[in-house]
């Protein structure tokens, strides 16, 4: 005869778990920026100085440019301050609206750690249940 197999709501939980992790994978994969036209760094300069640019971020190893069309354009700079300072004092005569510079870190770790922390905290709940089920097993508390 055979036995069958029954998961109950520790197999519930699981299976829910397993889909949330797959769909909140799959949703942070299709996010995107939108394409952005390289440009050199002197363009770029010009660019700022004509006052048609509304919004500069400056990251690590780029400069991106959004002007008042909403089209994107992208240099790449190198990591020391005379390129930075170059497009800050653009920016202040171009009267960019918005400036946005983020710090110079090697933060690729760090990003890595930060989006593995709510599969290590799933992981966690899910050893729990599965602890608290398996006691409750054992002490004959549920079938």
């Amino acid at each position: 005869m055979k036995q069958k197999i029954t998961y109950g709501i520790f197999g519930f939980l699981i299976g829910n778990a397993l889909l949330l992790m797959i769909f909140f994978g799959v949703s942070q994969l299709n996010k995107s920026e939108p394409t952005a036209e390289e440009i050199n760094f002197s363009q770029a300069l010009e660019l700022i100085t004509s006052g048609n640019v509304r919004k500069v971020n400056i990251t690590t190893d780029k400069v991106t440019l959004t002007n008042e069309n909403k089209k994107v354009f992208q240099t790449k700079i190198d990591q020391t301050d005379p390129p930075r300072d170059a497009i800050l004092s653009a920016a202040r005569a171009g009267n960019v609206r918005e400036v946005r510079i983020e710090p110079i870190t090697s933060g690729m770790y760090w990003i890595f750690i930060l989006n593995l922390i709510p599969f290590i905290f799933a992981l966690i709940i899910i050893g729990l249940l599965a602890v608290i089920f398996i006691r409750l097993k054992k002490n004959n508390l549920i079938k």
